[in-house]
């Protein structure tokens, strides 16, 4: 359909940024999207076999990492928020769900 040809396109443009190493912020306003959309054609993309490796700039430092895999432990899912209630506002949704692109297996 139309519109998924759409989405595929759109998320290639995302790829090709991603490629480049430039942060989701960036691609946002270079898209005129929003950070949370950008993120969801990331996830798609690494759930189609980007690996991983190519978007390893965005994972937060293993310091923060750690703590967030901890958390997604602790909540024995894949939920954004009961992770963020458990670390606090000083991690974003953005943040956690940059985490969570690693902790998929």
């Amino acid at each position: 359909t139309k519109i998924l040809s759409a989405f595929s396109s759109t998320k290639e443009e995302t790829k090709a940024l991603v490629l480049q190493k430039i942060h989701i912020a960036k691609i946002a306003e270079i898209r005129n999207l929003t950070p949370e959309t950008i993120l969801a054609h990331i996830e798609k993309l690494c759930a189609e076999g980007l690996p991983l490796l190519e978007v390893n700039y965005l994972k937060p430092d293993p310091e923060r990492f750690e703590k967030i895999a901890t958390a997604f432990k602790t909540t024995n899912g894949t939920q954004l928020t009961p992770v963020r209630e458990i670390l606090g506002e000083s991690y974003s949704y953005e943040e956690i769900r940059r985490a969570r692109l690693f902790l998929k297996s």
